[in-house]
């Protein structure tokens, strides 16, 4: 949007040089000047109407290529306010996504950002069963598959109902590993649902959680991004505003849920827009974001140098 706008302006002044260029050559033209310093009137006449025919278009084209950058200029404006009302809208839409987490225990209901934690600190739960598994039954997953199957047991849980789909979700997406082995895993999360201690995790799954989160936050990703008036710098200082939203717990979430096949389609911006840029390694459970998105330019690298 702007450069059209910087165009009509340049070109405009242009035209008003231009126009003065002709205006001098016309009044030191002895066809139209004596130099005598008296009027006259024929002489003037002629003057008047050769400005006429070239000079006055040439302003009156000015005058009309301003208007229109005036106007470019405000359906431009428009826009930025209709983006950034409805962005900001976005946002706190996702604050009270977050806020309106909430989760019964026997000191109370834990709330937004206690309740991430706890879902980050599950995470963490699953990761080191998969990592026991891969140790002891000798199975090579690389990062990303380890990642995205994380994620997807967070997400599906284990149940009568969830652990057909986690099976089905790992036969599809997850070669590596076989049918006895996804069984184990299951069986395994099983074992430490029997838990009924404080610290316990259930392995019930937070589609209801993360689902509607992160469909929430993608949308509002995509919706910046698909301005096509805006600059990818100007994109990008929205987008900022956002991932500033985040705390490191979501971000570490957002990691994971990009490496799973529920979450594919957030590769598209990941990197575009830097989205975990803000993300320590130490909340990853040993797996380095920077071996995944290497064009990630993350704050911990600024911090070192």
């Amino acid at each position: 949007m702007k450069r059209p706008l910087y165009l009509l302006v340049v070109i405009s002044i242009a035209f008003l040089f231009f126009g003065f260029a002709i205006y001098l050559i016309l009044i030191l033209n002895p066809a139209f000047n004596d130099f005598s310093f008296k009027v006259n009137a024929q002489l003037a006449s002629n003057l008047g109407s050769a400005m006429a025919g070239l000079v006055g278009p040439l302003f009156s084209l000015t005058g009309i290529l301003l208007i229109v950058a005036t106007l470019v200029r405000q359906n431009y404006m428009f826009k930025i306010q209709q983006l950034e009302t409805k962005y900001f809208e976005l946002i706190k839409i996702h604050r009270d996504n977050v806020n309106n987490w909430k989760k019964l225990t026997s000191t109370g209901t834990w709330t937004g950002s206690q309740v991430v934690m706890e879902v980050y600190n599950e995470l963490g739960v699953i990761l080191s069963i998969l990592d026991y598994l891969c140790e002891t039954h000798q199975i090579k997953l690389d990062e990303n598959d380890k990642g995205g199957m994380a994620y997807t047991i967070l997400y599906f849980g284990i149940g009568e109902k969830s652990s057909p789909i986690l099976k089905n979700y790992f036969e599809r997406n997850y070669k590596v590993i076989s049918a006895s082995d996804v069984n184990w895993i299951i069986n395994e999360l099983q074992r430490l649902k029997i838990s009924t201690s404080e610290n316990s995790y259930r392995f019930d799954g937070h589609q209801i959680r993360l689902g509607h989160y992160y469909r929430h936050l993608y949308q509002t990703v995509k919706y910046v991004d698909s301005q096509e008036y805006l600059k990818h710098s100007e994109k990008y200082t929205y987008i900022k505003t956002l991932r500033a939203q985040l705390t490191t717990f979501e971000q570490s979430l957002l990691f994971f849920n990009s490496l799973s096949i529920l979450g594919k389609n957030w590769k598209n911006f990941m990197e575009v827009y830097q989205l975990i840029k803000n993300l320590p390694p130490e909340f990853t459970f040993g797996i380095e974001p920077k071996r995944i998105y290497s064009k990630i330019g993350f704050e911990y690298e600024e911090t070192r140098e």
